[in-house]
């Protein structure tokens, strides 16, 4: 196996665990929501939230920086990260601690402070991780990488049912939080082949400051644009609200997380292999845009038409009337893929920019709910729909600096952004036909209609779709990725 395939085998096999560790992390939360009751859901998620917010370690990216620096091979170098990283997580862990009681009087239950207060245990645990298994990636070696976290995932998965039956409340996403965080941290340990040491060399230092702040801000700002809204329904709304709507948005992000891991682990190798070439670099841009088309018509159906259904099928009836939220975070959902095509063209050109000013865009979504709320608004729906204003002013950043940066023309975008637009508003009106009372098997039938008729028009206004989709596989030899000769 050349070079390239060994890289792009390692990419798909890295994409396809991390799919099996989101996958195992929904399950959970799946089994969670339909034991556990709406209220104690929601603060679960208000914990989650909260931990997202205050944790440093993850967003300074030591092992990404392993992998990055030229230098990661070094004992050294991998030394002094561990110290650096274990300093991280000190600091953050007192974050979490002086932060408890007042986010615990934010969400509405100040007597629960020792709950988020024990969430410092979580970036301690963090600041620990043996950054070893990183360094092996370098040598394309992914395996123990991917036990560390898949192994306590899915022992987490398994202990979800019990724990909650026996437990009965939050405690139980808060054992099943820190157990897995531990197990990791043993994981890291148990699979690493050298010691681990600390080590303090300053100009290492200086090197992981440099590289990890602009990731910490970036970090923030994705907080804001993807969970700032959460934040805002439990600290406004209710706990229970909260529970329904973190439903809603975690369906919503599933089908754009597959899709990104697998697209990009396709498509990027080959941008970046024809990123000096404007002509072939276009042409599978365009083939890009062409999947994501697909992919947001994929979606749509079954959250924007079947939203309420789906809901009551996996999480219980408890969940009912959620129809009308599930169709705009469906639609977002749907929209949100127009973004990955721009993406995933910049990244091949190191262009990381697009990307941070995509998200800010996104975020613009937070400020508009909080004037909203401001005013008196107290729907939840409104605030998802704010979401919806974000997203496609984050669309049109993104493709404006791929214009600027890569050349691509504009005209590009247009046709798919139309086809989206329109096919939401299709589904939007069924969802209102089939009401929040309709059947399984009434909403099933229906996005069979919606996939139908938007497959014929998606072949009329993308002819080349399915021909471009076969020339892609064929360029990128998949049986002999996967088959190792």
């Amino acid at each position: 196996m050349n070079l390239t395939e060994n890289i792009l085998r390692g990419t798909i096999v890295l994409s396809l665990g991390e799919i099996a560790v989101y996958g195992l992390s929904f399950a959970r939360n799946l089994i969670l929501a339909r034991i556990l009751t709406k209220t104690d859901f929601g603060l679960a998620a208000a914990l989650s939230v909260g931990i997202s917010l205050l944790e440093l370690v993850g967003r300074m990216a030591f092992g990404k920086q392993i992998i990055q620096n030229r230098e990661g091979n070094d004992p050294r170098f991998q030394s002094v990260a561990h110290s650096v990283q274990s300093i991280v997580g000190v600091a953050s862990a007192l974050l979490v601690l002086a932060s408890a009681y007042p986010m615990a009087a934010v969400f509405g239950v100040p007597e629960l402070a020792w709950a988020f207060a024990s969430l410092a245990l979580i970036p301690l645990a963090r600041g620990t991780i043996h950054l070893d298994l990183m360094r092996l990636q370098r040598q394309y070696i992914f395996g123990p990488g991917l036990l560390m976290e898949v192994v306590p995932q899915g022992l987490a998965t398994m202990a979800a049912w019990p724990l909650a039956v026996w437990m009965g409340d939050f405690r139980a996403v808060l054992w099943i939080m820190l157990g897995k965080e531990l197990l990791t941290v043993a994981m890291s340990h148990l699979l690493a082949e050298r010691p681990y040491k600390w080590a303090w060399d300053m100009n290492h230092v200086k090197q992981m400051l440099a590289f990890g702040w602009p990731l910490l801000f970036n970090g923030f700002v994705i907080f804001t644009s993807q969970q700032g809204d959460q934040m805002l329904i439990g600290t406004t709304f209710s706990l229970a609200d909260l529970g329904s709507y973190s439903i809603a948005f975690s369906l919503s992000v599933v089908p754009f997380f597959i899709f990104g891991q697998v697209a990009s682990s396709l498509m990027l190798p080959m941008l970046s292999r024809h990123q000096d070439d404007p002509g072939v670099f276009q042409r599978y841009y365009l083939r890009c845009v062409e999947l994501s088309v697909l992919g947001g018509l994929l979606v749509l159906g079954p959250l924007v038409v079947a939203g309420e259904p789906v809901v009551r099928l996996l999480y219980g009836p408890k969940y009912s009337g959620v129809g009308t939220l599930m169709a705009v975070f469906g639609a977002i959902a749907a929209l949100r893929f127009l973004r990955w095509a721009p993406a995933v063209a910049a990244m091949a050109r190191a262009d990381t920019i697009n990307h941070l000013i995509g998200n800010i865009a996104r975020a613009v979504s937070l400020p508009l709910a909080l004037l909203l709320v401001a005013l008196g608004v107290r729907d939840v729906v409104m605030v998802a729909l704010c979401g919806m204003v974000g997203e496609i002013l984050s669309i049109l950043v993104s493709v404006v600096r791929v214009r600027m940066r890569q050349g691509i023309r504009l005209r590009v975008h247009t046709t798919a952004f139309l086809f989206l637009a329109g096919w939401i508003m299709v589904g939007a009106t069924a969802n209102r036909f089939l009401g929040d009372g309709s059947s399984i098997w009434q909403a099933g039938a229906a996005v069979l209609v919606l996939w139908s008729m938007g497959a014929v028009a998606a072949s009329f206004l993308f002819p080349n779709l399915m021909i471009l989709y076969r020339r892609t596989l064929a360029d990128l030899h998949i049986p002999a990725i996967f088959s190792g000769r």
